[in-house]
């Protein structure tokens, strides 16, 4: 069957089918042990993108700048000025693009995590472009960003899916 995501139909094809067993754990000890290591990792890591977020909102919040602060937290900066949905830079986390709109001027993202490389966003302003658009195009503009981010994030998910598939199977190794 069909598994449908959105507006996205997925269809997995298989080769064979294995009985169900429980394997014995000295069979399964070093996927598990792998397994753990790496869940734990990813959970300490949006811990530490909770915290910095939370670091980074308080200092801006006491009157320093988004650079300042991180800079404190020894973190690495980038700068977009004039930064415009119609033209990101090209060294642009596109991961963060759906999430911007929802981040109020002088607010802090929450940590976006693509490729074990997280992310945070601070909105300095918010304008309008002068040569006039329309709402309309704007709410087009948002939903076209939105279906593109979903779409990478999917992307991604598979991505790392089948990699991960891949090393399981000896067909790749971990890297």
């Amino acid at each position: 069957d069909p598994l449908t995501v959105g507006t996205t139909v997925i269809l997995m094809f298989y080769q064979d089918r294995l009985a169900s067993y429980t394997p014995e754990f000295v069979d399964v000890r070093a996927q598990v042990s792998a397994d753990y290591a790496n869940e734990r990792k990813r959970e300490l890591f949006i811990a530490k993108g909770e915290e910095l977020k939370a670091q980074l909102q308080n200092s801006i919040d006491s009157g320093k700048t988004f650079s300042e602060a991180a800079a404190e937290a020894g973190l690495e900066t980038k700068e977009w000025v004039d930064f415009t949905f119609q033209a990101p830079p090209d060294d642009f986390n596109y991961s963060i693009l759906s999430r911007l709109a929802q981040i109020p001027v002088g607010g802090v993202s929450d940590m976006v995590v693509a490729r074990d490389q997280g992310s945070i966003v601070h909105v300095v302003s918010r304008s309008v472009p002068a040569d006039g658009i329309d709402e309309e195009e704007i709410e087009s503009t948002r939903k076209q960003i939105a279906s593109l981010n979903s779409n990478l994030g999917q992307s991604l998910i598979y991505s790392d899916m089948v990699r991960d598939e891949l090393i399981r199977s000896g067909l790749a190794d971990a890297q």
